[in-house]
């Protein structure tokens, strides 16, 4: 996944930006409208690469899968969903 990452961002194998490539534009969506972290402090939220969301990428790729444990997008479940039964 992290390769893949890598060439969907154009990056290079260290994680910088490809001197051959224009920077990729990412934009990022919160379910709340603002920013909220989980009790680890990771950031939670959809990433959105020049129009593709990435998290729903990389499950309907099979890189990662939906994780439910802690609760559904409130933005995207039908389509993750839908995307992680394609997947298998």
């Amino acid at each position: 996944a992290s390769a893949h990452m890598k060439e969907l961002l154009r990056c290079d194998e260290k994680g910088q930006p490809r001197a051959d490539a224009a920077p990729a534009s990412i934009e990022l969506e919160f379910e709340g409208g603002q920013e909220e972290r989980d009790t680890f402090g990771r950031l939670l939220c959809y990433a959105w690469c020049e129009g593709r969301n990435l998290n729903l990428h990389l499950v309907e790729t099979g890189f990662s899968p939906y994780f439910t444990k802690y609760g559904y997008s409130r933005l995207h479940h039908a389509a993750l969903a839908a995307a992680q039964e394609r997947a298998r």
